[in-house]
């Protein structure tokens, strides 16, 4: 909806009590850059309890986009809306539970909402999980098949370590099956898509997996994946230690791919204003990784990393 009629009908649903029209006038106004307008609506559809609402507010909150960060709202608006079966609202709150972001972390409630999600067919949480498993017991067969159902649902991540598999003869698949992910991985940000487009065939493939739930919330009954490797004295002075294989490539390529929308050009500090700005000598660029921006996997990876590091 964009022009005055539409506009207009959408209002008249909103004033009338519609919270599904109040929440999508709240995003029409907020790109039409009439912020305030935009915050009230949100706030109304939020309060009638619409799913969507209540999760965009949510992360608002987490966020502190609005200028105003409220953890403990946060929090009850995604509880409110996981009640509502919103799946987004489902992920975002496991992260907040495993990070300990309003209380104590909590891995065990955070992985069962996962689970819960993943097998409600969420194609995200289907992708998370697919990863814990191979981090919990790498080659396990149930974590191929959370990602095949991920890609089967259209998630251009999944589609790509699923790619690669098939391209080591590790995963089997159909021609149509290769295709179907071929298409979800052009849709995605990856940044390595482009290798992966021309995969061919290696096998017809296996049959399907049954995911049962205690299975799966045994396997990740602990965060896994954190044992690091044997530590590799490299010299001691100065001090370098090596770690052999700390991160699979799969893992190193799904970083990438998740930090890739962050990616902008990297900063100096403005002498004068103490602002950031763009400076001709520094052609790095730099991707920071918000909590908002995390899901489980990589909380598990930074699990690692600091067992590594001795943090």
């Amino acid at each position: 909806m964009s022009g005055p009629r539409d506009l207009a009908e959408l209002e008249a649903r909103a004033k009338a009590g519609d919270a599904q029209a109040q929440y999508l006038l709240s995003a029409l106004l907020s790109r039409q850059g009439r912020k305030p307008e935009s915050r009230q609506w949100l706030e109304r559809a939020a309060a009638a309890g619409f799913a969507d609402a209540l999760y965009t507010q949510a992360t608002n909150l987490l966020s502190g986009v609005e200028g105003v960060r409220d953890l403990g709202r946060a929090e009850r608006m995604l509880r409110e809306a996981v009640g509502k079966r919103s799946q987004a609202a489902r992920r975002s709150l496991a992260l907040m539970l495993a990070l300990g972001a309003n209380a104590p972390p909590d891995w065990a409630q955070a992985a069962g909402l996962i689970i819960h999600a993943a097998l409600a067919g969420d194609a995200s949480a289907l992708r998370e999980v697919g990863l814990l498993l191979e981090m919990a017991a790498p080659g396990d067969a149930r974590a191929a098949q959370c990602l095949v159902q991920a890609a089967r649902a259209g998630d251009g991540l999944a589609a790509f370590a699923l790619l690669c598999r098939s391209a080591k003869g590790a995963v089997s698949a159909s021609e149509a099956e290769l295709a179907q992910w071929s298409a979800g991985l052009q849709r995605s940000t990856h940044p390595l898509r482009h290798h992966l487009l021309n995969i061919k065939p290696q096998t017809a493939p296996a049959a399907d997996v049954t995911l049962d739930r205690g299975a799966l919330v045994g396997l990740l009954g602990t965060p896994p994946g954190v044992r690091v490797p044997a530590r590799n004295q490299v010299s001691e002075r100065p001090k370098v230690i090596r770690f052999d294989r700390l991160m699979t490539v799969e893992e190193c390529e799904y970083l990438a791919a998740i930090a890739m929308p962050q990616l902008n050009a990297s900063m100096v500090t403005n002498p004068v204003t103490g602002a950031p700005m763009r400076h001709s000598e520094r052609t790095s660029s730099t991707a920071s990784l918000a909590p908002l921006d995390q899901d489980l996997v990589v909380y598990c990876l930074n699990l690692r990393l600091a067992a590594a590091a001795g943090l």
